[in-house]
């Protein structure tokens, strides 16, 4: 994938942007029937979990504004920690939604504020992180049930919308879809692929220009014309994703997604455009693998996802010492996600981390270990510039245009 666009970058002021952090706690697995059920009211839900509340489930409180997590330990789980004192921990975020969160919930708070960013000329990237079976792939791409639908669904309705509302641009969109599998990256978007086994696909090769940009070879770049093409395009891809079933999960991502849209805004009568891009990624869980319970395929599965989510939290602790004059070097190349998301951990890019964990205590360990790794995000600290552009095309006319004027 290589843009060959007629332009002249223009110099924008670089502002820092920190990583923003979102938790979302999934409701234990005896407790979603009833938050699906369509007879039960918000109150009758809050009022169900509250009586719910169990030796099996977290102890957690919130803050006023949802922002500050405090987990309490139950005595025979403090044993374990070194400081076996503590009783009560906290975690800070730029949100928190709890059990009772609707998928409109995360969309209104996230997903409205990627498209402001992306129609005024900012890249923009979510990730989903966190154990498998914590709802990752739920959050991005939803349910069966059009109601559940996740946040790739919503925003790309709502981004059609918004573009029609944009006074004086004239956008086009761009979409891809790649998943990156035993650290091997395939386009989800080759129609050849649904008919063919997975050892015959045609790999993504990439690699870096002399200008340091990344370029993906093999990778198609559609463009649609309205939302039900993108919509069409993301289920086809879901169709062919890796999924499996693991003793954590019934059905187990065992992969890397990431849907990009790329939106290349025009002014009306005007040489100037702007590019963005949005990625979003539904990272493969991390699970812990114990003997007998994995067949040979799936334990290599688990073994590359547990790998390449290990780089990509060294990517993150170097991005914070690089920060405190501590390093030069992050390790982008350590894995084929770390090197395609460069610009997403540390480039030009607004981020969100949306860090997705059980409500069971019985994963209580999975559950700390995902929000120190978020609170690390937080930390993470890039440089953003809006994308705008001249047009080399529209410039070259208009000068004639104007030598042809003058020469009259």
């Amino acid at each position: 994938m290589k843009f060959k666009l007629n332009k002249i970058i223009l110099i924008n002021f670089m502002v820092k942007s920190n990583i923003e952090t979102f938790l979302r706690i999934k409701p234990s697995d005896n407790l979603l029937s009833h938050l699906h059920s369509n007879s039960m009211t918000n109150e009758e839900i809050r009022e169900l979990i509250e009586n719910r509340r169990n030796l099996n489930e977290m102890n957690y409180e919130l803050n006023d504004n949802n922002s500050v997590l405090g987990i309490t330990m139950p005595d025979e789980m403090r044993k374990g920690y070194i400081n076996n004192l503590k009783k009560t921990y906290e975690f800070k975020f730029n949100g928190v939604f709890d059990k009772t969160s609707s998928q409109e919930d995360i969309f209104k708070k996230i997903g409205s504020k990627v498209i402001d960013n992306s129609l005024e000329g900012y890249n923009n990237t979510v990730f989903c992180y966190g154990q498998t079976g914590s709802g990752k792939t739920f959050t991005m791409c939803g349910s069966k049930l059009w109601k559940e639908r996740g946040l790739i669904p919503r925003i790309i309705i709502e981004l059609f919308k918004q573009m029609k509302k944009v006074k004086n641009y004239s956008y086009e969109i761009f979409i891809s879809y790649l998943e990156i599998y035993n650290e091997n990256a395939y386009d989800l978007l080759d129609r050849q692929h649904s008919e063919m086994d997975i050892e015959k696909w045609r790999k993504i090769t990439v690699y870096e220009d002399n200008m340091g940009n990344i370029i993906m070879k093999n990778l198609y770049m559609i463009k649609v014309e309205n939302e039900q093409q993108a919509l069409d395009l993301l289920m086809n891809g879901n169709y062919i994703r890796h999924v499996s079933s693991t003793p954590n999960n019934l059905a187990s991502s065992r992969s890397h997604a990431i849907f990009s849209c790329v939106l290349e805004g025009k002014e009306i009568n005007s040489e100037f455009m702007r590019v963005s891009k949005i990625n979003l990624v539904d990272l493969a869980g991390s699970e812990r693998m114990k003997s007998n319970q994995y067949d040979t395929n799936t334990a290599n599965e688990t073994k590359y996802i547990n790998l390449s989510l290990s780089f990509l939290e060294q990517v993150i602790i170097a991005l914070n010492e690089k920060s405190n004059g501590q390093r030069t070097h992050i390790p982008y190349r350590n894995s084929l996600m770390t090197t395609i998301l460069k610009d997403s951990l540390g480039g030009n890019c607004k981020t969100i981390l949306i860090a997705n964990v059980s409500s069971e205590i019985d994963n209580i360990e999975e559950t700390f270990s995902t929000m120190r790794f978020a609170m690390r995000c937080g930390m993470v600290e890039n440089e953003i510039k809006i994308n705008q552009h001249v047009d080399l095309n529209i410039l070259v006319s208009k000068l004639h245009s104007e030598n042809e004027e003058l020469r009259k």
